[in-house]
């Protein structure tokens, strides 16, 4: 069923399996409907959708890595992928945006891919990464430069200003030079994620900051 092919030159998921908690019923099922999502995303790295689940105990909202019946599925989502990771947060989140006309979405976690997904407009973009911004030490956030680039590097740019986000570094990517990247992993999807495979380019090419942040 798969259609995404990941060789040995992209890392592959690491499943350590550790412990995710839930603040009650409601965040457990979240967990449950999430992780079947997951099983279900045919373009995620196939070793993604063969994870045990990680422990779910129950906890009060002070601890680490928890869950909780206000967290959004985008929340729960990086939640559970951290669990899987056994770490209660990333070192670095790359994240590639591809501004078309549906705007393609590709993350990158301590070097592995983790997340590929397309949205129809720039709140729901902005939406994403404020959701996800807390979970990750140091987040690189790579737009291209297509018609919708410079509105989204603006709208986040809004979104940080007031913000101590030092963490957070917005760079412009030339989508041109990067259309060939995805070919050299070995990665192949049907062509209905075409916006996402944008998205990979992006965030696989390389931009001198990178080693700074």
């Amino acid at each position: 069923m798969t259609t995404a092919n990941f060789n040995s030159r992209f890392r592959y998921f690491n499943l350590i399996v550790g412990t995710l908690a839930v603040t009650d019923i409601r965040a457990y099922y979240n967990v449950i409907r999430i992780s079947r999502m997951i099983k279900a995303r045919d373009y995620l790295n196939p070793l993604i959708q063969r994870y045990s689940l990680p422990n779910i105990t129950m906890a009060p909202c002070s601890d680490s890595l928890v869950v909780t019946s206000d967290d959004s599925d985008i929340r729960t989502y990086y939640k559970f992928i951290l669990a899987l990771m056994d770490k209660v947060k990333f070192s670095k989140v790359k994240i590639g945006i591809d501004p078309g006309k549906k705007i393609g979405i590709a993350v990158i976690g301590d070097g592995y891919l983790i997340d590929l997904r397309s949205f129809l407009n720039i709140s729901e973009v902005l939406r994403f990464i404020s959701d996800i911004v807390d979970l990750s030490d140091r987040i690189l956030i790579k737009i291209g430069n297509g018609a919708n680039g410079r509105k989204i590097v603006s709208s986040l740019r809004n979104i940080f200003k007031d913000r101590d986000h030092s963490k957070v570094r917005i760079v412009t990517v030339d989508e041109y030079d990067a259309s060939h990247i995805v070919s050299l992993y070995g990665i192949k999807f049907k062509k209905r994620y075409e916006d996402m495979i944008s998205a990979l380019q992006i965030v696989l090419k390389y931009v001198p900051l990178e080693e700074d942040l």
